[in-house]
């Protein structure tokens, strides 16, 4: 098979690497945001000859929804994060949430203060009281910026953020401090404070440029709608669904990528690649490079870690859960185990007896991997202890597989320990004619959707200027 691979490889390219046959120009690996945002970017300038390579039957990567209980519900990224949604000015524009206003995308603003919070006895207890330590949570966060700049500047090694917020004195002990640790930092990040590098999760400025809001997308035509209307123009013309990629062959002046798509084998040549593979599938190694990635890249593609971030969708036969509020949070003495539901009530109109239970790092990777049926019955066990004994039927469960699925390995990227701004450079940095775009890539907003956008628009700025067109 291999020598059969490197005969196809002899046939499109010479001995000095150059493409004798292209298929196109770039070749671009992927159609979630960062792929076609880097071919929107190519298109803009005049470079039209791209062809774009996607493993599925539609784009948009892990925007991905699927058809529940009569809904269209978001299985990956599902929050434009950073929105100025009192336009005040103060704030850049979110590319994310401009696409969302030129096309028309619905979403609902998502409040995480209109929530209500049950102990481990099922007693509801108000988000004020003493036993939540918000005000102490929110000093420690505080402190933790400050001991970052010091510790920075004097040269100190890098530590974990769980082992920052301790220096500050901020230790969870109660199951209510667990509660409130992980709502102020998991909820909204995926990883837990302890697997997270101090330096880098003080770089992360979606809120800082963008704005403290967060959307939920509901729009039934689905969040990859926004890929969708991104690509309008060459979605037809360059885009090869179905298409999954399994080897590239890269050089300074040639890429080839070995395909299978519904007719079989193929090859395709171009002068340029633009990996948008995540960072799971590259640290999984599902996709083979010849020759192999340089000790710089992989050691780059290590110095960050995979999180998970798992909404578990559960159908009930009657609504029995609180419909006034966007969040139900729920207070255990293991941290993160089934923290928090969202009644989808909130969000759809047609009501579906719906809720997502939420769960993030080591539990959502749990979750993901059993038997549905386990995780079926752990969600009705956490709801016990909030409503007491349900008389309704669950019906149906939804479990989304991110950790197991060889087209992503995981969620979204978080910086490690000793992850440094070097580690971004070189993560995001071409071999060769190979570049590489993803919300990994992008060292100010990874992890979020305008992190995946941005990236793309700066792998096609590289390429652009290779080309002489800026």
């Amino acid at each position: 098979m291999l020598v059969a691979l490197e005969m196809l490889l002899v046939n499109n390219c010479n001995a000095r690497g150059t493409c004798e046959s292209p298929d196109a120009r770039v070749l671009i690996f992927g159609a979630g945001m960062s792929g076609v945002s880097a071919a929107r970017a190519l298109y803009d300038k005049g470079l039209t000859d791209f062809i774009i390579l996607e493993a599925r039957g539609e784009v948009g990567g892990r925007m991905r929804s699927t058809e529940f209980a009569g809904v269209k519900v978001e299985l990956g990224a599902n929050w434009i994060m950073g929105v100025d949604g009192s336009t005040s000015g103060n704030y850049k524009d979110n590319p994310i949430w401009a696409l969302k206003q030129q096309s028309g995308l619905r979403a609902e603003l998502s409040n995480p203060y209109n929530v209500v919070v049950y102990n481990s006895s099922g007693a509801q207890v108000p988000m004020s009281a003493s036993k939540y330590r918000w005000a102490d949570i929110s000093t420690a966060y505080k402190k933790v910026a400050e001991l970052s700049r010091k510790r920075q500047a004097s040269g100190e090694e890098d530590i974990t953020l769980k082992d920052a917020l301790a220096l500050t004195g901020w230790v969870p002990s109660t199951p209510e401090d667990h509660f409130v640790d992980w709502y102020q930092y998991d909820r909204g990040e995926g990883p837990s404070p302890n697997d997270v590098s101090l330096y880098r999760s003080q770089g992360d400025r979606t809120y800082k440029d963008f704005g403290p809001d967060a959307f939920y997308v509901s729009d039934q035509r689905g969040f990859a709608y926004l890929v969708e209307y991104l690509s309008k123009d060459f979605i037809h013309r360059a885009i090869r669904l179905n298409t999954r990629v399994h080897s590239i062959h890269y050089s300074n002046s040639c890429v080839c990528a070995d395909v299978t798509d519904k007719t079989g084998a193929k090859r395709y040549c171009g002068r340029y690649g633009v990996s948008t593979f995540s960072l799971g599938v590259l640290q999984s190694k599902d996709v083979i490079f010849n020759p192999k990635l340089p000790k710089w890249k992989t050691d780059a593609i290590n110095m960050f870690g995979v999180t998970m971030y798992l909404k578990v969708f559960v159908q009930f036969n009657i609504t029995f859960w609180n419909t006034d509020v966007h969040y139900v949070g729920r207070v255990t003495s293991a941290r993160g185990d089934y923290p928090l539901f969202i009644p989808l009530n909130q969000v759809f109109d047609q009501h579906p007896h719906v809720l997502i239970a939420v769960l993030a790092g080591d539990n959502a990777y749990k979750a993901s991997s059993q038997d549905p049926s386990i995780t079926k019955q752990e969600v009705l066990n956490a709801l016990k202890t909030v409503y007491g004994n349900i008389r309704a039927e669950l019906v149906d469960i939804l479990v989304p597989s991110w950790a197991s699925d060889p087209l992503y390995r995981g969620a979204y990227s978080y910086p490690k320990v000793h992850a440094n701004h070097q580690s971004y450079v070189d993560l995001a940095a071409p071999v060769g004619s190979l570049f590489f775009a993803g919300e990994a890539m992008c060292e100010e907003y990874f992890g979020y959707v305008h992190g995946a956008y941005t990236s793309g628009l700066n792998t096609a700025s590289a390429i652009l200027e290779e080309e002489h067109l800026i």
